[in-house]
């Protein structure tokens, strides 16, 4: 979809689907949950951004709409809700479908969580809670509760909460007209849930026992305003010393005719005594009533940094800097070109991933608490406002001094830490390489001298295959045979030598392959040397002729291969510790990547290239006692 307008932002890609309600990304896969049936949850692959990949369509019945849903671990929740949600059909069912996307090309439905009513709105999940508003029976409107989803075949109710006078069947009388004061959706942070109530403004709920949520204060202000909330999102760092809590009210469902919604600004450092103190407006909004579904809808719920990039319906994207709490001004904006077959604009979500591609990475490294002020000194501290060529001269200093910083995760020397998983990543590639060469040699000696018999189809078929097969889905499927079938070896960790098996054999099938092919061709073209037909002439046997003048003049090209691989058997290590959460180099290096933890990164690849490179020196000095010419002539 081509840019209408805005600034600040530039669109890397574009993937064309049905109309989304919320959309998630979970590592490199995206999750859409849509508006309307039959479409509920399209799930993406986005690895490449700009070339986003369907990988599977879960539909949903007429009268129905899933158009929520959250992933972490492996597993995604989706609602599943009446639409319209005042007047679900007859026998109609709500509830959270809860599937295994381990294989996000296949998702599995493990078990539907089933409640009254209309069923679920939205809801949070942590990887282990879901924070949800179900309706259920003996209840008026959406209630808070929590599910415990350890198992997520079993989900068990944890605690509940609802607002005085949602207990119907507790002979509660509510204040309000049918379901209009009902929980949108809690969102946690620490033991706080931060609860958005749909024209009840929001509660802030103490979780400390999540069986008993304690009510610690609320604010309604709808009326005056008319349009209900819709977010209620805690900032997790301090704004000029003050705690903030950014609302935003959802430009539908309006008590009267009235200006468009917007965001508001909440100082809750007195939890118990919260006062909005300012607000944001996209401009141009002159105070008249506008439509529905023209101001603002949501904003981002993952905080990163002091810009907040919400959904603003016809407005598209805006990005609203919050650093000076008390004047929030819009930095970047997108809005995308207006559908075939619309009237305008309808931005309903927005999120940030993993990546980073909106958001600053300073923020994972320090405590939720800091001021904007310290974020600012920590970006200076650590160097990042200087001018790149400032800093590349800095790591270039650094690094010949053998000195790459302090890691920003652990607070410690980066290039110390790598140090210490550095033999556990040898000792892999070591017994790794012994194998694929205890292999590979009588393979590729028995099928150059043999050649053309069934041992040389078998043997090269096997290298091929070995060479073909990725080591990461051979990893997989020897965890799933060895480990959760037979549950002969550990699945993964450090330990005795049960705990080498399958990571040795993934790290050396494909490099047993190479070296395989590479013997029989040397053998083959060494027994074709004419000091060869000389010896066979004379009548030496034929394991002399193999064992002693063959061998040795035959490995020149094996033992360059064998440096080689050395070097790359550290870098396969990334993967396969990581399958195996070996606690190696390489899945430091992966941690480090993910948590943008940049020094331990620039010290694993600085180790890794030092040791390939004496490796590779070694190899040069062997040559000369395999191949006397490569020596130097000394006397003359």
């Amino acid at each position: 979809m081509p840019m209408n307008g805005g600034q600040g932002i530039k669109q890397v890609g574009y993937f064309d689907c049905a109309g989304g309600g919320q959309v998630v990304v979970d590592g490199t896969v995206a999750f859409i949950a849509h508006m309307h049936a039959p479409e509920g949850t399209t799930i993406v692959d986005v690895s490449d951004p700009s070339k986003p990949r369907r990988l599977a369509t879960i539909e949903v019945p007429p009268g129905m709409h899933s158009h929520k849903v959250r992933a972490a671990n492996g597993v995604m929740l989706v609602n599943r809700e009446a639409q319209p949600a005042d007047r679900p059909a007859p026998g109609f069912q709500g509830g959270i479908g809860i599937f295994d996307v381990s294989d996000p090309g296949r998702p599995r439905e493990i078990t539907f969580w089933r409640c009254g009513g209309a069923g679920v709105h939205r809801f949070t999940f942590d990887g282990r809670y879901a924070y949800l508003s179900p309706e259920l029976d003996g209840y008026v409107g959406n209630i808070v509760m929590i599910l415990d989803l350890e198992d997520p075949s079993r989900p068990e109710e944890v605690g509940r909460w609802w607002m005085p006078g949602q207990w119907l069947a507790g002979g509660e009388t509510p204040s309000w007209q049918g379901r209009q004061h009902r929980c949108h959706h809690p969102i946690r942070l620490a033991n706080r849930l931060y609860v958005s109530y749909w024209h009840g403004g929001f509660v802030i709920l103490d979780i400390e026992d999540m069986s008993r949520p304690r009510l610690v204060s609320g604010l309604d202000w709808s009326p005056p305003f008319a349009c209900p909330t819709h977010t209620a999102l805690p900032v997790p760092f301090s704004l000029h010393g003050r705690r903030v809590m950014i609302v935003s009210d959802e430009d539908v469902a309006k008590l009267e005719p009235s200006p468009p919604s917007f965001l508001w600004l909440v100082d809750i450092t007195d939890e118990a005594r919260p006062v909005p103190f300012a607000s944001f407006q996209v401009a141009g909004v002159d105070g008249t009533p506008q439509p529905p579904f023209t101001g603002c809808h949501q904003p981002c719920e993952e905080v990163t940094g002091t810009e907040i990039p919400v959904a603003w319906f016809a407005h598209g994207l805006r990005v609203v800097d919050i650093a000076d709490p008390h004047a929030p001004r819009e930095v970047a904006s997108f809005l995308p070109a207006v559908p075939e077959g619309a009237k305008r604009v309808c931005s309903n979500d927005v999120c940030v991933d993993e990546r980073g591609l909106i958001g600053d990475p300073v923020l994972l490294f320090l405590p939720m608490d800091i001021q904007a002020k310290d974020v600012n000194e920590f970006r200076q501290r650590l160097g990042f406002n200087d001018p790149l060529l400032v800093q590349y001269g800095r790591f270039v200093g650094g690094a010949l001094r053998g000195d790459f910083g302090e890691s920003l995760r652990y607070k410690r020397d980066a290039l110390g830490l790598v140090l210490e998983r550095m033999p556990a990543t040898l000792a892999l590639a070591a017994v790794a390489l012994g194998l694929s060469f205890c292999v590979a040699l009588p393979v590729g000696v028995i099928s150059a001298v043999r050649r053309g018999s069934v041992w040389d189809y078998l043997g090269m078929t096997g290298a091929v295959l070995g060479q073909a097969i990725p080591g990461f889905w051979l990893g997989l499927m020897l965890i799933y045979l060895f480990s959760v079938r037979l549950g002969w070896l550990p699945t993964g960790g450090t330990g005795g030598p049960a705990y080498f098996v399958m990571p040795c054999i993934v790290l050396a099938s494909f490099y047993a392959a190479r070296v395989a092919r590479l013997t029989r061709s040397s053998v083959l073209e060494t027994l074709n040397e004419e000091y060869i037909l000389t010896a066979r002439a004379k009548g030496l046997a034929e394991l002399v002729v193999v064992g002693k003048h063959t061998l040795k003049n035959s490995a020149i090209p094996v033992v360059t291969l064998a440096g080689l691989e050395t070097g790359q058997l550290l870098g396969g290590a990334v993967i396969t510790e990581t399958i195996f959460a070996w606690p190696g180099v390489g899945r430091l290096t992966v941690q480090a990547l993910l948590n943008r933890d940049f020094p331990v990164v620039l010290a694993a690849v600085f180790l890794v290239s030092v040791t390939y490179t004496l490796i590779n020196l070694g190899v040069d000095l062997l040559y000369g006692w395999l191949d006397p010419r490569t020596r130097r002539e000394s006397g003359t």
